[in-house]
């Protein structure tokens, strides 16, 4: 993108030499592990010598020219919260429902959910109006603490940043991998099936969402403005090889703008193209959660139980013995539902006792308290690596998503070198105006190998999970969880868009055959 006005400012010698080094000396490992993820990503497809030296001439461009011009426009307080921006006013759970008195968590029970984000707040959701029997829902900490309440607050109507290509690719090189006997136009048919069979379930979870809040009144700011993915020189191949299969396959309300709409939908002056997400909106994802568990209340057949952290699941004759730091809970069926901390408890029932199956990934997030002319309000903003999100009195802006041990999953560590990077993207993307970081904070999400979501029974029949979101859980959790709570209840609908065969875990064992229903 073209610069919006000239910079004006000089910046002296001295003060981008110690800008620079500051940047340099205050790097650590989970700042190297960003580097990595950013060169695999920006220098695809070339030897790794190459691409370590481009990285090494990227990362002193950007500290020592980059950042430092944009210094003047943007500041940091003395101390910066690491609080997100949707859990600034806390939380209404807070002490649930310990505060209410003397209070013990029932011994034995129909279900049991673990984790309160996304996904456990839709399956508690959807069985407060179809389950029968009593489901606890436990959350080591409070609802929406993990990556429900730490993310950029967009309900996006494709998933990821590069709508249905965002799962093409990864689940085609997973394929090539696992499956090298295949042609390529076997591997794209696979890719193909697969991303069509995502958004289809995404985009009836998503009318679902909005149905939800109308039906219930729940005040979680939602705006349907759209979602704008933009390209570059580095990545306008990729989003118009997103355009191409979603024309391909006949996706709906996904469409390529030129750069004299997108200066006019979002304020950025250029002669990029972007793709138009028309179904995307923006929210605040925490009083969603906080909303759905408030319905699932009113329910005698649903309780939560905050600050209960989960130990241990063991199968017995009966069900499953639940070890809490409250006590022990015997369950006929437990729910998983806790995404990045997944392999903590549920390991041993991924395929082959795998416990990385879903891996834990780690982005960052910031919040700034001034507006910044142009840029639009409401609207989901992603270049391509970044995204912005503008709101009446400020903004969220945000980038990164690198692996990291699934130890890491509740580690709130921000970069400052990331937020420095995105803070200077602001300033030469829009007009530069002056703005104050006053938050940044991480959260974590769990990819799969082909990073396509995990939905249904685990290898143990009564053990179920939702997640594997790999970024998109705001979006497909809520179907997925009426998935689950008909797989439990047994009333599947004949119509379901959660084919096992693809949606299952099971996929992981037998990869001799992934995917070949679409071949």
């Amino acid at each position: 993108m073209k610069k919006t006005t000239k910079l004006p400012y000089r910046i002296s010698f001295f003060t981008r030499f110690q800008i620079g080094i500051g940047l340099i000396l205050g790097l650590r490992i989970r700042d190297y592990r960003s580097a990595v993820r950013f060169m695999n990503h920006r220098f695809a497809g070339l030897p790794l010598s190459i691409r370590l030296v481009k990285l090494a001439i990227w990362g002193l461009k950007m500290s020592f020219i980059e950042i430092p011009n944009s210094s003047p426009w943007f500041s940091f307080p003395r101390n910066v919260s690491n609080t997100s921006h949707w859990l600034k006013d806390g939380n209404p759970y807070e002490n649930y429902p310990w505060s209410q008195g003397e209070i013990t968590v029932p011994q034995n029970v129909e279900v049991v959910v673990v984790g309160a984000g996304f996904g456990g707040s839709c399956v508690a959701y959807h069985w407060s109006k179809i389950g029968n029997g009593k489901l606890l829902l436990l959350d080591q900490s409070l609802p929406a603490s993990g990556a429900a309440g730490r993310n950029a607050g967009f309900l996006t109507a494709a998933g990821g940043s590069y709508h249905g290509y965002y799962v093409y690719e990864p689940v085609r090189a997973y394929a090539s991998k696992i499956r090298p006997e295949l042609t390529d136009e076997q591997l794209d048919s696979i890719a193909k099936g697969f991303s069509d069979a995502y958004l289809k379930a995404l985009t009836e979870s998503v009318l679902g969402i909005h149905a939800t809040i109308d039906s219930n009144a729940i005040e979680c700011d939602l705006k349907n403005r759209g979602g704008f993915i933009l390209s570059d020189k580095d990545d306008a191949s990729r989003v118009q090889r997103a355009l191409d299969l979603g024309a391909e396959l006949g996706w709906k309300g996904w469409r390529r703008i030129e750069a004299e709409e997108v200066e006019k939908e979002i304020g950025i002056v250029g002669d990029n193209f972007a793709g138009l997400q028309e179904g995307t909106s923006t929210w605040n994802p925490a009083r969603w959660v906080w909303g759905l568990i408030e319905v699932a209340l009113r329910s005698d057949n649903v309780e939560l139980y905050t600050d209960t952290k989960v130990l241990s699941v063991e199968p017995n004759a009966n069900g499953y013995i639940v070890t809490t730091s409250r006590g022990t809970i015997f369950a006929k069926k437990v729910v998983n539902a806790t995404e990045a901390n997944t392999s903590e408890v549920f390991g041993k029932f991924l395929p082959g006792n795998d416990y990385e199956l879903i891996r834990t990934h780690k982005s960052q997030a910031m919040y700034a308290s001034d507006i910044i002319d142009g840029m639009a309000k409401g609207k989901a903003i992603c270049l391509p690596l970044g995204w912005f999100h503008g709101q009446e009195s400020g903004f969220l802006f945000g980038s990164d998503n690198h692996r990291v041990p699934a130890s890491h999953a509740n580690k709130n560590d921000p970069s400052r070198f990331v937020s420095m990077y995105m803070s200077a993207t602001a300033t030469q993307t829009w007009a530069p105006e002056k703005f104050r970081v006053i938050r940044e904070w991480t959260g974590c999400v769990g990819q799969a190998p082909d990073k396509f979501p995990v939905v249904g029974a685990l290898t143990d029949p009564g053990v179920f999970m939702l997640g594997g979101f790999a970024g998109a859980g705001s979006a497909i959790s809520y179907g997925a969880a009426l998935e689950i709570v008909e797989q439990i209840t047994g009333n599947i609908r004949q119509e379901s868009l959660w084919n096992q065969e693809l949606f299952g875990v099971k996929r992981f064992l037998k990869t001799d055959s992934y995917g070949q229903s679409f071949i």
